[in-house]
């Protein structure tokens, strides 16, 4: 076991131990204010409020968010369950045994296709097990789980992208661009992938991967709502919520993003109060910080740091990304791990901020960032997640900043192409 190892491991079960200490403790109160989302009616409302929104006629109609690919996907989990059920609304579709059996065992092998993704980018066979637990039990997987929320599903696609993009097999290079046209179609932020194909210079899977998404994307649309048109009434409901959530009232709460992270500081060690002019420079702080980020992603020269600021770029760009969206950091994590060099200052700083992100560390401390108001107050770990996805992106393209200034002084070019190593 590397050194890496030895710290990540001890700490993430330290917090694990200490979580549920905390839970016997306040008879699992805990869990709610700190992990949890607050309102507890709406326990795996993710999941039933689609499968019912999915059996509407135009779910687009009423102001719904996911793509349509989605919807087809709970279209078909709502064939598994009483249509009276279905009709009358998530809630109730929750309370019936069909239904949770249909959840139960869509979370069973979602949660399987999840620790199959991260074992084989996690190989070492001795702590594989352990480390996929950790994930499992982490802050982000939690969350996910608790809101029974399709992006895990987004994530098994973008795995199974990353491992057979390079494959000897051509079918699986053909499906891995499928499978990231996928994971696009079910949560759009992974598109910011597809720049690996540029990057490698494969620009013919490239388009391919383009119209694999186009397709996937649009044809739904005439499926599950009423054709072309159904588009543009997405686009207002993605638009109409991005005001709501990105809003002063909405709160900081449950989001990971840098822009929540900056007015979250600002709040805690600057007393500063947040308004809607304070939102808006805070906004372009976190515009500013998405750009470099995308820029040194474009730069990074292996696929380890490629892929850490893709998503780090991924999870800190959209201004209402959530806290289950930390669970794309596990690839990063277990390529990480993985990696095979001598320990150094930068890999101490590496593994504190990876655990700052996956750490289930509950601590009765209602809210750290009251001053930043809002419905929804970000609670502590929420807090040491931002933090740690803050902390690792400004420390790769730091990185990535002194690898172009040692190669300029040598009179060599920044250069876009990927490195093997």
């Amino acid at each position: 076991m590397n050194t890496k190892k030895k710290i990540f491991f001890p700490v993430m079960i330290l917090g694990l131990i200490i979580s549920l200490v905390m839970a016997f403790i306040t008879r699992g109160s805990i869990l709610w204010e700190q992990i949890f989302q607050h309102d507890l009616t709406d326990c795996f409302m993710d999941f039933f409020h689609s499968v019912k929104d999915s059996t509407m006629e135009n779910p687009y109609s009423y102001g719904v968010l996911y793509p349509p690919v989605t919807y087809i996907f709970y279209r078909i989990l709502a064939t598994l369950m009483p249509e009276k059920a279905v009709m009358v609304g998530g809630h109730i579709l929750r309370q019936n045994y069909q239904a949770t059996m249909v959840f139960f065992f869509y979370t069973v092998f979602t949660v399987l296709g999840f620790a199959y993704i991260l074992r084989k980018f996690y190989k070492d066979l001795k702590t594989q097990a352990l480390f996929i637990v950790l994930m499992i039990m982490s802050g982000p997987f939690l969350f996910m789980a608790e809101r029974g929320n399709c992006v895990i599903i987004a994530f098994i696609f973008l795995g199974v992208f990353l491992l057979w993009k390079d494959s000897d097999n051509k079918v699986k290079r053909e499906l891995a661009l499928i499978a990231l046209a996928l994971s696009f179609c079910f949560k759009i932020y992974p598109a910011i992938f597809g720049i690996l194909l540029i990057k490698e210079k494969k620009y013919k899977e490239a388009i391919r991967c383009i119209i694999y998404a186009l397709l996937i994307f649009l044809v739904p649309f005439f499926i599950i709502g009423n054709g072309i048109g159904a588009v543009g009434q997405w686009v207002e409901g993605i638009r109409h919520n991005m005001d709501k959530e990105s809003g002063v009232e909405a709160g900081l709460g449950y989001k990971i993003n840098f822009t929540s992270t900056y007015i979250a500081l600002a709040a805690i060690f600057l007393r500063i109060r947040n308004n809607e002019a304070f939102m808006g420079l805070m906004s372009t702080f976190g515009l500013i910080t998405s750009g470099i980020t995308f820029l040194a992603a474009c730069l990074a020269r292996t696929p380890r740091k490629t892929i850490a600021l893709l998503t780090c770029f991924m999870l800190g760009f959209p201004g209402f990304s959530y806290q289950y969206m930390l669970i794309f950091m596990a690839i990063p994590l277990a390529l990480f791990l993985e990696e095979d060099k001598k320990f150094d200052f930068l890999d101490l700083l590496y593994t504190i901020l990876y655990i700052f992100q996956f750490i289930l560390f509950t601590v009765d401390i209602i809210t750290v960032a009251y001053l930043a108001g809002g419905v929804c107050l970000m609670r502590f770990l929420n807090f040491v997640e931002n933090c740690g996805l803050l902390g690792m992106t400004f420390l790769l393209i730091i990185e990535v900043a002194v690898t172009i200034v040692k190669e300029i002084k040598e009179g060599k070019k920044p250069k876009l192409v990927l490195s093997k190593k």
